[in-house]
């Protein structure tokens, strides 16, 4: 975030510097105050349109992530960069209200937005719109700061008749009222030739397990006339849709479903076809949802060639096993887990079955929660010899879990594949293997593991690992540790490698980073802010109460 800030403020400087040598405007700027009159042959008055152009673009897709194009980085912490290029001088203003491109994402968050994005639709003439409306409830709504079902329409009607052209829609619910509303919306929507992503999300506090289960039973609507040919990635966080009835849920890239309870998930059959439909899937999250296991006929192998990721969050551990008993996954590279208060012993042991190895070539194993036996986490582990990347919060597992991290291991028993080390002479591969000469009695779990990740775990306890890797002969490149567990004896691992520190973004002592900008330019674009790690962590919390209700549903 640092590092953003600081290009940020050496751009904020670098505008000012050029808008000094630029033609002064004639006309009064309501946002921004009149450049100093230079002579009109300054060299960046010569750069041709084109090239301005190209470059203001590259500025705005530094904010941008690909994956969510909705989002902006906090690169832009209380600036939008399309309006501060446009509010330099004359100049840039006409190129930049001539850059379509540079006016597409149309995010609605409070009133204010609704007629700065009105303007921005009409600037971005036929470009494609990456358009994200954002609601709260009425008991959270507070007039002329956010939205609810009051604004909704007119928020929804800012970019509806431009639906040729989305992009991408996103819409966050918190209440009854505005999800009917968006289902009628969404049930009259006009064409979506264009759309590539949709995000649909419901996330309220039910109060009762018996609101929850009366509400979320009611049957979907079909949307988008079910016809949406160019989507690739859907995300449903407590909507469903009606299954067998979405063809436009196929050819996906990226499947995320969450915060469905039981009742309303596809049957297995439904499951089956939507997964079969999806041959070329990258990533899958499941979020508490999956199949619904009403049927348990075994099913043939779906071969997933592509998948590369797959994320698991509070899914029970007989939807877990389902989920991916019959995938067949040989490019999977990242697995994150989050299964706590079940035992997910049976699901360690499916992913540790050597027989049918899971996911050959994975990476990076990220574990926020897991209840197992320390047997099933070990074999696990022995499983995955490929993995450089382990994050573990030994807040939510047991500690004998980092007990098994420091078990020796004969090499007889683990055997790294051939290719799993690097063949650079300078390498840290080439450093185990000269290790392991001097050790040839026992291996090590993780025999390629490079950084590691904790939270939770006392600085003893890992200047403990860190020195049972190097007398094995596997010392790591880097440990990142969670803010919290930062002591003074953790300083012994800075003359072995590199140390690095973390905090969660809903740490209680997060800290606000000065931003550096003159007061009043930040009150000059405060209607473009955006907040985006507020937003995630309110998502995360109306998740988990979501969960908690349907635990308890009959």
């Amino acid at each position: 975030m640092a590092a953003h800030m600081v290009n940020q403020l050496r751009f904020l400087r670098q505008v000012t510097h050029a808008s000094s040598l630029l033609p002064p405007l004639h006309t009064p700027c309501t946002m921004h105050p009149t450049p100093v009159e230079q002579p009109s042959f300054a060299p960046i008055y010569s750069l041709p349109v084109e090239i301005l152009s190209r470059i203001f673009l590259l500025g705005y897709s530094d904010g941008i992530d690909p994956a969510y194009p909705y989002k902006r980085n906090v690169i832009e912490p209380t600036l939008n960069f399309e309006v501060i290029v446009s509010h330099v001088c004359r100049h840039w203003r006409d190129v930049a209200l001539r850059t379509p491109n540079l006016w597409t994402s149309i995010r609605l968050r409070k009133p204010a937005h609704l007629h700065r994005s009105s303007e921005f639709v009409k600037r971005s003439k036929c470009a494609p719109l990456d358009v994200f409306i954002d609601t709260v409830s009425i008991n959270d709504y507070v007039p002329g700061s956010n939205l609810c079902i009051k604004e909704f329409h007119d928020a929804y009607m800012v970019s509806e008749h431009q639906s040729t052209r989305w992009r991408s829609l996103i819409l966050k619910v918190c209440d009854l009222d505005c999800k009917n509303a968006a289902r009628q919306h969404l049930h009259s929507c006009g064409p979506v030739p264009k759309l590539e992503t949709l995000q649909l999300w419901h996330l309220q506090d039910w109060g009762t397990s018996q609101n929850l289960f009366t509400q979320t039973a009611k049957p979907p609507v079909i949307i988008l006339n079910n016809y949406a040919p160019s989507l690739k990635n859907i995300s449903l966080v407590g909507v469903n849709l009606a299954w067998s009835q979405s063809p436009y849920v196929s050819g996906l890239r990226n499947l995320e479903l969450a915060l469905h309870s039981k009742s309303v998930r596809p049957a297995v059959k439904e499951w089956e076809t939507m997964l079969r439909d999806c041959p070329d899937l990258e990533r899958l999250s499941l979020h508490y949802s999956g199949p619904r296991l009403d049927d348990l006929t075994p099913i043939t192998p779906i071969p997933m060639l592509h998948l590369s990721e797959i994320s698991l969050t509070d899914v029970d551990p007989d939807v877990s096993c389902f989920a991916l008993r019959y995938l067949v996954t040989p490019s999977v590279r990242s697995l994150e887990l989050e299964l706590p208060d079940q035992d997910f012993s049976q699901f360690a042991d499916l992913l540790a079955d050597p027989t049918e190895p899971r996911f050959p070539a994975l990476e990076r194993l990220h574990v926020s929660a897991l209840e197992c036996s320390p047997d099933s986490w070990f074999n696990l582990l022995k499983n995955f010899r490929r993995v450089t990347y382990l994050y573990v919060d030994f807040r939510r597992v047991q500690f004998a879990f980092y007990e098994k991290l420091c078990t020796k291991i004969r090499y007889e028993d683990q055997v790294p594949p051939l290719g799993a080390l690097p063949q650079n002479p300078t390498s840290s591969g080439d450093h185990h293997d000269m290790e392991r000469k001097k050790n040839p009695i026992y291996s090590v779990l993780l025999p390629n593991l490079q950084v590691f990740k904790v939270a939770g775990l006392e600085s003893s306890s890992l200047v403990d690992f860190d020195n049972f890797r190097r007398h094995a002969g596997y010392p790591l490149d880097r440990y990142i540790v969670h803010k919290k567990s930062r002591e003074e004896s953790m300083d012994a691992l800075h003359a072995l490698q590199q140390l690095e520190y973390y905090q969660d973004s809903d740490d209680e002592e997060d800290e606000e980073e000065d931003t550096g900008l003159d007061d009043e330019l930040e009150e000059e674009y405060e209607e473009g802010s955006e907040d985006t790690e507020e937003h995630e962590d309110s998502i995360r919390h109306d998740a988990n109460e979501s969960i908690a209700e349907d635990s308890s549903t009959p």
